[in-house]
């Protein structure tokens, strides 16, 4: 499988216009109208990293599950990423995160593109994902305040309908249906899971 050539189709594809809110709403929580607002009373942006490598004729997309010590969703599967610092930019956000939490080092990163920002109403943060490409699989350095592990996602099992499930919970007086990825015995939701779901949309069959 010629990657390369994947990889500058993929590049394309994020330079086109993008599915957006309608790719991400097929793997939101509903009824997402009544999940809680956090009220900010100013801006709160932050940064994720798509991080992608090919391996073994399959991509691989890089996830965390987040320890219980971070201030926000402990526990949860996300990107590596966080908030902006003052003055920096979106891709140095998110390159300077993924070094913090895994231990890679931004010049091993090839950014190719972004996705379609996301507003995330529990944490008051509106995201934006960052696609970059790695030739090879990296060497993580895990920082173990903010990661307990690192879970590699297969595009494969990604475009596999039967790894998409959803369960019922009851919270806030409201019954919601979580739809999720079902992943590596984790279960992929949330953001994290409608930033894949867009990202899924555009990416090239290889």
């Amino acid at each position: 499988m010629d990657f390369r050539q994947f990889q500058q189709k993929l590049q394309i594809a994020l330079c086109q216009r993008l599915p957006g809110k309608l790719a991400q709403q097929k793997l939101a929580v509903q009824p997402f109208r009544n999940l809680p607002r956090k009220k900010i009373t100013e801006k709160r942006n932050a940064a994720v990293l798509i991080l992608i490598f090919p391996e073994d004729d399959d991509l691989k997309i890089v996830l965390t599950k987040r320890t219980h010590q971070v201030k926000h969703h402990g526990g949860q599967i996300s990107f590596p990423g966080g908030a902006l610092d003052l003055g920096e930019s979106i891709e140095v956000c998110a390159l300077r995160e993924t070094e913090e939490e895994i231990g890679i080092s931004p010049n091993s990163i090839k950014i190719i593109g972004n996705l379609t920002p996301l507003f995330v109403p529990v944490s008051g943060f509106k995201m934006f994902p960052i696609v970059g490409w790695m030739e090879k699989a990296p060497a993580f350095k895990i920082n173990p305040t903010e990661v307990e592990k690192v879970i590699l996602a297969s595009a494969q099992e990604l475009r596999n309908e039967q790894n998409i499930r959803s369960e019922m919970h009851r919270k806030y007086e409201t019954d919601f249906t979580i739809p999720y990825f079902a992943l590596n015995g984790e279960k992929v939701w949330g953001a994290t899971a409608m930033i894949l779901s867009e990202f899924m949309g555009i990416l090239p069959i290889f």
